[in-house]
């Protein structure tokens, strides 16, 4: 049983005097998980294309590739598959122009999700550019949303609560990634100071 059927099913039961406890407990465990999964998956892809970006950038593309290739003495499948994406990046830069749009339209979808996962793991906010990154607040503390059962998150910062999300929310915003529209350089700007506000010192006298 997916995640998704057992939201579906515990939102059924909400109001039963016998709740499905069992399948509560199930989620408030299954959710953190698919949110690291879903987190590595988006964050490696990203990865990789900053990496493309900046070797086509730098001319790197060839170098990179040839040394992928060299004779390790053994067969390596993944540096062979590796070479040959950055082959193929090499021979047709429209892959890296669509990587770059493709980083944009992605930011704030995984931005958001990044924010969630680093609370529920390192019990930090995630501040860019931040030395010491903030304590979360309640990191782990999730409560159930009342219209779709998917555990929802709150995004927080110091003693401010900047949004909230549920596990279902950032499920959607990966399933509508290829229909996800190019922001505008206001619109991103405007998501970055949103989500990564000044540092405060609650005891500066003003």
């Amino acid at each position: 049983m997916t995640s998704h059927a057992i939201e579906d099913d515990v939102m059924c039961h909400q109001a039963d005097d016998d709740r499905p406890r069992d399948k509560m407990a199930l989620l408030g465990a299954l959710s953190p998980m698919w949110i690291y999964a879903a987190y590595e998956l988006q964050r490696t892809w990203r990865q990789r294309c900053e990496e493309v970006i900046k070797l086509a950038d730098s001319g790197g593309l060839d170098f990179k590739a040839g040394h992928l290739e060299r004779d390790l003495g053994y067969r390596h499948y993944d540096r062979e598959l590796r070479a040959e994406q950055l082959r193929d990046a090499q021979q047709r830069p429209e892959l890296v122009a669509q990587m770059r749009i493709d980083l944009r339209r992605t930011e704030i979808g995984f931005t958001t999700l990044e924010f969630i996962r680093v609370a529920l793991a390192k019990h930090e906010v995630s501040k860019k550019g931040s030395k010491k990154p903030p304590i979360a607040f309640a990191p782990g503390m999730a409560r159930r949303n009342q219209y779709c059962g998917s555990l929802e998150y709150e995004m927080s910062y110091g003693g401010t609560i900047i949004g909230t999300v549920t596990r279902r929310d950032i499920a959607e915003t990966i399933r509508f990634i290829p229909e996800t529209e190019n922001p505008s350089d206001e619109a991103l700007a405007s998501f970055r100071a949103y989500m990564n506000p000044p540092d405060i010192d609650p005891f500066a006298r003003g």
